[in-house]
């Protein structure tokens, strides 16, 4: 697989094209508005007919305002260009510090709730994250009400408040941030390859910070908050501002307003912080891996059952180098998966089962270019002659060259992505924005990350040459060094467990080789190019644009053995559709053995089918095949001329194909791995899976699919194989440049290819049932986590309401419109119980409830719970005292999510796809959902929230779910607790919270879990939803 963006770049702190020439809608701009702008318009897409406007302020902020008359969201983003490089040797983690701080108090909006609690009464969303050399804010809301969230938002940057008691707190939210990310072998690789770099370049540093590397220096009580003064007013500078918006109104209005609110920031005429010490320095500039950081082998320990291989070319900045983009085609080459790549040879010798490559790290000095593979057992015996075939293929691109008509095709398919790139949604399109415009000429700012617009085989030819032994970290990442006798170090921040060493002679002299042995070549032609990108003509009689968003699928074939559905599309308009095939079979999840037997034939079936349709991929085409607790499903999408050839690819292969045996040894292993990895996971991410097995009819425990794996044999699975799809029943969803007609013949090619198959039975469907938890009853299960050296804790509460109907899916969504915001300003902002609180609605199978989740690093799952049913029990009261504006406010935000229009094809696909799959002829369930909120009151709500989700509540049924961290006794329930928070601390929430709230109370008695399944067996279910 090929990397388009930088991979470590993704990891961020804090949460994841051929020139136009005049196509698209540009806007002509005041010449002393936009300075040398006005002759270089941005280069849009074809298919773009919203109006983009370029400009620089006033005071140096480069803006980007993009008018949609259609949307309903409207969004903005603003990137400053400093990150945790500019941190300062004293506060390790400031510029991520900076970045919570700003969400907590303006001098114009001095509530600490004044932006987040305006957002979330308009149907808003904000985040933001610091990288290494930007820090990036955001937000979404109702498309009527961007002016007020914009005047918010622009008060971050002009004058913040920096209190000394949210300085306190927040320091605090950022320590379980970091405690978050400990036990993560993500971040803890990222931070060891960084300290292997030059301790005296930025890359070195540790950007999250901690409790630690944030507290005042001895003797000054205020030099944390000092130094935050000083780095925001050194550094947040209109100079290096990038700042994008997206709304309904009229360019004018947009930039009105933000002439208005972003011009009184100050311009301080900072330069962007790292090119400018790179800069200042000259030659002298210390080389982030120098030669001695190079040429080393890193055995690294992981927390999980890993078998990586990573090797990390460091090679010059590529910034500049965007029109040729070397690291495309080398990561093209490199990450290919067809015939003759690297990884279809690595599976052919059982080493490997899967590889990437592309660009891992871009800075203004230099450039990492990464291979990461992952190894079999066998290949990590074998990893030096992995890495000898990685060579070779390298020796092989060196001698033969650039090859012209591989960029060409690179160039034609960057070319094709661009001008019919989907629609995306106005959060991710001004986020997009604001960072290109840090990276791109202005008017590349759209185009510059699709678009190759020059050859350049000498400069190919140098990165190319640079790929050697000697300017190579290899990082190799096994549990299985456990148990050698090897020099390990500690990695500092994260404590990993790593050995460092030179390459040794023989090593260098068998990766220096210049042979390539025959197996291995360069692609053929891609087949799956498209060459028709024509929009096919509306269907008469049917409606189109806007109006064709409430028209559902149609039914258009019901046979015994397949249902098919079916949409044209006439309101995106272009060359693309989704296809989605479910192959319904009871056999798939019978039993924990039948459950692990249906993941390893679908991963077989991919792994068996990669080398010849990888090219699909490469050529804009998507597929995904997965196993499901009633069968196997299969989704492919992308432009529409090749999609049936690239579906039957996959379709006529599921019922000949037959796993070979080699490649089920290496597969199998791979997962039994990742089963037992799961026990590894966030300990929020377990929780939801025992959530789901407790309250499900049919949920193996991984523990018992661990087991099934492990004593599975080839000949279990061949036999397998041969029943799965005896009986089946086929779903069909066909969606996008396709007429009906296409459709229909699509069906009749998988009822040729299912020929053999018997047609399921109505009585043989399988089901998925939900327990039904008592009225007046509550449960808690406690578990106790399986890596001693995570000291996180995580407490997931489940309120179970009933089923789904527009009522109780109303009554539920507006309660959690409400709770959501003062849920996390109290128990995160204020009480500092962990980093990760959230409150949501949750449907599985048909029966919802709602979901409170919090990960903490500083109390266990009991006093978890005790602060979390105060802070209900609390808030019941305070639902009584909100005014009629506010509950309206509240009723109007929902409405706005549920009418929200669906960004791109794809959005609405999934949306109908999710019903047509669920057995629900109920497309129009959002519709009813509305009308029944334009009528709810709030004596309704409270009736509803008091009867559901309080202790004395007549409907409460509820489920707690607690796993201890490593520091926890589960012998001593809410025996880890923090120290209580101040009267201060508490403070007060955006609704105000009765005292109630910020305290822990005694909760009622509950029924404790101690056997999963005979709990499940105990209790009655309801009726089968899914």
């Amino acid at each position: 697989m090929f990397i388009r963006y930088p991979s470590w770049n993704w990891i961020v702190l804090g949460l994841v094209f051929l020139i136009v020439n005049g196509e698209g809608r540009g806007v002509e701009v005041d010449s002393m508005a936009c300075e040398g702008m006005a002759e270089r318009p941005l280069n849009l897409p074809r298919n773009e007919d919203r109006v983009h406007d370029q400009f620089f302020l006033n005071n140096g902020v480069q803006v980007i305002l993009v008018s949609d008359p259609t949307a309903d969201r409207a969004a903005t983003a603003m990137d400053v260009r400093v990150g945790h490089f500019s941190d300062p040797a004293d506060f390790p983690g400031l510029a991520h510090f900076c970045e919570h701080m700003l969400f907590l108090g303006t001098e114009k909006y001095p509530d600490e709730n004044s932006y987040s609690d305006y957002l979330e009464a308009h149907g808003g969303r904000t985040n933001a994250y610091t990288s290494t050399e930007s820090t990036n804010y955001y937000f979404d809301v109702m498309h009527e009400h961007l002016e007020g969230a914009l005047d918010r938002f622009a008060q971050f940057f002009i004058a913040p408040m920096f209190t000394e008691s949210a300085t306190d707190r927040e320091r605090k939210a950022v320590d379980s941030e970091n405690a978050k990310n400990l036990q993560s072998d993500g971040w803890r690789i990222l931070q060891l390859t960084k300290s292997l770099a030059a301790s005296e370049h930025p890359f070195h540093k540790f950007g999250t910070g901690n409790a630690e590397t944030l507290k005042n220096l001895p003797g000054c009580d205020q030099s944390l908050r000092n130094a935050l003064l000083q780095f925001h007013a050194q550094y947040y500078s209109a100079s290096i501002m990038k700042l994008a918006v997206i709304g309904s109104q009229p360019i004018e209005t947009l930039r009105e307003w933000v002439v208005e609110k972003f011009s009184p920031i100050v311009n301080r005429y900072t330069e962007p912080p790292h090119e400018t010490f790179i800069q200042s320095l000259g030659a002298d500039a210390p080389p982030a891996f120098p030669p001695a950081n190079l040429g080393k082998v890193v055995n690294i320990i992981p927390v999980k059952d890993l078998r990586e291989l990573r090797l990390l070319f460091v090679v010059p900045p590529l910034r500049t180098l965007y029109k040729s983009q070397p690291e495309r085609y080398l990561g093209h080459l490199l990450g290919h998966e067809g015939n003759g790549s690297v990884l279809s040879y690595l599976k052919q010798l059982d080493l490997a089962s899967g590889l990437v490559a592309g660009l891992s790290h871009s800075s203004p000095d230099f450039s990492i270019l990464m291979v990461g593979v992952d190894l079999s057992e066998e290949g990590l015996k074998r990893w030096k002659e992995v890495v000898e075939i990685l060579f070779e293929y390298i020796a092989m691109m060196k001698a033969s060259g650039p090859k012209q008509e591989i960029f060409e095709e690179i160039q034609l398919m960057g070319r094709t992505e661009f001008h019919f790139k989907d629609k995306s949604r106005a959060q991710d399109y001004v986020g997009f924005l604001a960072t290109s415009m840090q990276r791109y000429a202005p008017e590349d700012v759209v185009s510059g990350a699709y678009l190759l617009e020059e050859y350049q085989p000498n400069v190919i030819q140098d990165f190319m040459n640079r790929m050697i032994p000697t300017n190579l970290l290899v990082l190799l990442v096994a549990k299985d060094f456990e148990e050698e006798q090897l020099q390990f170090e500690e990695e500092p921040w994260y404590k990993t467990q790593y050995a460092a060493r030179p390459i040794s002679k023989e090593e260098m002299k068998q990766w220096s080789t210049s042979s390539t042995r025959s197996e291995l070549f360069t692609p053929a032609p891609n087949e799956y190019i498209p060459e028709k990108l024509d929009v096919k003509a509306p269907v008469e009689g049917v409606p189109t644009g806007d109006a064709s968003r409430d028209v559902a699928p149609t039914l258009i074939k019901e046979t015994p053995l397949m249902m098919v559905y079916h949409k044209h599309d006439s309101l995106f308009n272009l060359p693309k559709a989704n296809i989605f095939l479910a192959f319904v079979t009871p056999k798939a999840y019978e039993s924990p053995r039948a459950a692990v037997c249906t993941n390893l034939y679908v991963k077989m079936l991919e792994d068996h089918l990669m080398h010849k349709i990888y090219d699909a991929e490469v050529a804009g085409l998507q597929f995904r095949l997965r196993n499901s607790w009633n069968g196997v499903v299969i989704e492919v999408s992308g432009f529409d001329e090749k999609l049936r050839h690239l579906a039957m690819n996959i379709v006529g292969n599921m019922t000949s194909f037959r796993p070979d045996e080699g490649r089920f040894n290496v597969i199998r292993e791979s997962t039994e791995r990742s089963l037992r990895n799961f026990a590894m996971a966030q300990p929020y991410e377990v929780l939801g899976y025992k959530r789901e097995e407790l309250l499900t009819q049919t949920v193996w425990d991984y523990k018992l699919q661990i087991n099934a794996v492990a004593e599975l044999s080839y000949d279990d699975l061949f036999s397998f194989c041969n029943v799965l799809f005896e009986h089946v029943h086929i779903k069909i969803f066909a969606h996008g440049n396709l007429f009906k007609e296409e459709a229909e013949e699509f069906s009749e090619e998988v009822s040729l290819a299912f020929s053999g198959s018997k047609a399921l039975p109505q009585s043989m469907i399988p089901e998925r049932r939900v327990v039904k938890l008592p009225s007046q009853q509550s449960f808690v299960h406690r578990m106790e986590t399986l890596n001693p050296a995570n000291k996180n804790s995580g407490y997931l509460q489940f309120w179970q309401v009933g089923p789904e109907t527009a009522p109780s899916n109303g009554l539920l969504d507006v309660s959690v419109q409400i709770l959501r915001e003062p849920a996390f300003d109290t128990l995160r902002t204020k009480q500092q119980l962990g980093y990760i609180v959230f409150t949501s609605a949750l449907s599985s199978n048909g029966i919802q409830g709602l979901r409170l989740i919090i990960q903490s690093s500083v109390a266990d799952g009991e006093y978890l719970e005790q602060r979390a049913v105060g802070f209900l029990e609390g808030f019941a009261s305070t639902l009584n005292d909100m005014d009629d504006e506010t509950f309206g406010k509240h009723i109007s935000a929902v409405i706005a999510k549920l009418e929200q229009k669906d960004d791109k094809l794809s959005q609405e696909s999934a949306r109908h796809w999710s019903v047509i799959k669920a057995n629900k002829d109920r497309f129009d369930m959002r519709k009813r959902e509305v009308q029944f909120l334009r009528s709810l009151t709030k004596p309704t709500l409270i009736e509803f929230f008091r009867d559901h989700f309080t202790t004395n509540g007549t409907k409460l049924a509820t489920l707690s779910l607690q796993l201890y961290g490593g520091e926890c006794d589960i012998t001593k329930p809410a025996s880890l607790r923090p120290a209580e928070p101040s009267a201060e601390e508490v403070g007060a929430t955006a609704i105000e919270v009765s005292k109630e709230a910020a305290v822990a109370v005694q909760l009622p008695p509950r029924v404790e879990i101690d056997d999963p399944v005979r709990f499940r067996r105990s209790h009655g279910l309801f009726p089968n939803y899914s």
